[in-house]
């Protein structure tokens, strides 16, 4: 009964997909935003590589972890919250992007 059912969802799945128009586009056309959310996760890295070089290698790589991981939510949360591009303290800003997939 369980592999009907996975079977099935696959099945359907597959037909969703198949419906769905592709657009090719090079990743340079991308918004900002995409990028920056496609990227998120390397923001604890980049913080724990530059709190290293400003301590020492352990306090670094523990207020780099805190610092990228701050940093990371922050960014993921004005790509939900904010979804026009926009934010609390530039509204302006929500003119720049409107797009749509």
């Amino acid at each position: 009964m369980r592999r009907s059912g996975i079977v099935a969802g696959v099945l359907l799945a597959a037909l969703a997909a198949s419906t769905a128009e592709a657009r090719e586009r090079p990743i340079e056309e991308l918004p900002k935003d995409l990028l920056d959310i496609a990227f998120v996760w390397t923001e604890p890295i980049k913080q724990v590589a530059e709190q290293s070089r400003r301590f020492d290698p352990v306090s670094g790589l523990w207020f780099g972890l805190v610092d990228g991981s701050v940093k990371s939510v922050e960014r993921t949360a004005k790509f939900f919250l904010y979804p026009d591009g926009g934010s609390a303290e530039t509204p302006e800003a929500s003119k720049q992007f409107q797009y749509s997939f």
